[in-house]
């Protein structure tokens, strides 16, 4: 039997997932309408946004499948980012745990032949367990010498892509080039990519981390939503303190949070390297921007693991069509409309947590109910001032009509009392001369 309780709480749940769902959609249309603004000033048509996702994802079947390989390493990067801001870790060292894991399953994948498909095992464990190496590098940093973790993850994401450059290197990794310039593609028998699933979409860079997709985002939406996991992460992210005293340990907690964003970056770059690419991509001199798509991700989605599936969907769209944007207008629009919704995630994010509109008409209410309050008591003070005026006024009355009373009371008092005296003296003298006579008569 379900209480009243449990019913308001799950009508607020409802009221709450859709209020962020409402919000995200609001955003992402105020995203695409100044990015068509941005490509009307240019002298572009603002239209060429939406034929060039379409054709750049759903004109062919390649295309289509090349949108599924895209969204697969977007989703998992998204989850990765995710996992760490549940448990309010600004996890932005999901660069260096996806790169790392590319790269180190690249050098795998490239220079070690293992019979049949048995290669494919270590080509996903690899960037893994690299990836947790790297999250629980920068989580030991933390708990153990309290380095702060937005900064331990830039130096680690800045040492992982100088790392990185030195392998894409012809001069420093010969052995990966083959003579030429270009990285040599990682053996077949350790790709992602199975001929049975490239034959449904031919020519497509589809691999088998889209299955593997499928099954974990239930999974981690089951972690957060039905386990002691999800419940005592949710409080770690309330407070230091509140976990401590509810008896859980804070710090590994944090390790575990760690690790399982770690995991998911891993995978990402698993499906991105070894699955999207086959091969190492060239790189400048600034960090390469894909990776931190995992941060839009997640706050579009909210940090739920469901909203965080549709963000990608969203994102990947855009993405994927970089090269028909190109042609039409500029591939340089699909950041800056990114930026956008960034910029108000973030803020609408602030406006959720912090709630400072509810603040703002507290204080307003407030200020209303004490000049309310100042104003029932002026008018109570008045009626009170009134009320001793009129009862003063009674009183007087009541004085001046005792006064009165009792005058009239006095002067028939001393009538009273004069004609008593009168008939007191007037026997007196009676007496007084009876006494005379009868000494007179006696003589």
């Amino acid at each position: 039997m379900t209480t009243k309780k449990q019913v308001n709480k799950k009508e607020k749940r409802k009221f709450h997932i859709n209020q962020k769902l409402i919000i995200s959609l609001i955003i992402i249309f105020i995203g695409l309408y100044i990015g068509m603004v941005i490509i009307a000033i240019f002298g572009y048509n603002p239209l060429t946004l939406f034929t060039a996702t379409w054709e750049g994802n759903f004109s062919s079947l390649k295309e289509f499948g090349n949108f599924l390989s895209v969204f697969t390493w977007m989703t998992f990067i998204g989850l990765g980012a995710l996992v760490s801001f549940r448990a309010k870790i600004f996890n932005i060292g999901i660069f260096a745990q996806m790169v790392a894991g590319g790269l180190f399953g690249y050098l795998f994948a490239a220079l070690v032949v293992w019979p049949g498909r048995i290669g494919v095992m270590f080509s996903i464990l690899i960037p893994v367990a690299t990836g947790i190496f790297i999250a629980l590098l920068i989580a030991f940093l933390k708990n153990r010498y309290n380095i702060n973790i937005v900064v331990s993850s830039i130096m680690l994401n800045w040492i992982v892509f100088w790392i990185y450059r030195y392998f894409r290197n012809p001069i420093n990794a010969p052995y990966l080039f083959n003579g030429g310039s270009v990285p040599m593609n990682i053996d077949p028998s350790n790709s992602l990519r199975f001929d049975w699933l490239t034959n449904l979409f031919p020519g497509s860079t589809i691999n088998i981390g889209i299955i593997l997709l499928v099954i974990i985002v239930p999974l981690i939406w089951f972690l957060y939503s039905k386990t002691s996991f999800g419940i005592k992460q949710g409080i770690i992210a309330s407070s230091e303190d509140i976990s401590l005293y509810s008896g859980i340990n804070y710090k590994s907690e944090i390790y575990k949070a760690m690790a399982l964003s770690g995991a998911l970056s891993g995978l990402a770059g698993a499906t991105f390297y070894l699955g999207t690419n086959q091969s190492l991509p060239v790189v400048g001199n600034d960090l390469p921007l894909e990776p931190f798509n995992g941060i839009t991700i997640a706050l579009i989605g909210f940090n739920n693991p469901i909203g965080a599936v549709f963000g990608s969907l969203f994102i990947s769209l855009f993405e994927n069509a970089k090269v028909y944007l190109n042609v039409y207008s500029d591939e340089n629009i699909v950041d800056f409309i990114m930026g956008i919704i960034v910029l108000f995630i973030s803020g609408a994010n602030y406006f959720l947590i912090y709630s400072p509109q509810t603040k703002i008409v507290n204080w307003i209410n407030k200020k209303q109910e004490v000049k309310l309050e100042q104003k029932t008591n002026t008018k109570d003070m008045k009626k009170d001032k009134t009320i001793e005026t009129e009862n003063q006024y009674k009183d007087q009355k009541k004085q001046k009509e005792y006064k009165i009373i009792a005058l009239e009371k006095g002067k028939k008092a001393n009538t009273v009392y004069k004609q008593q005296y009168l008939k007191m003296k007037n026997r007196k003298k009676n007496k007084h001369e009876e006494k005379v006579d009868k000494g007179g008569n006696s003589e």
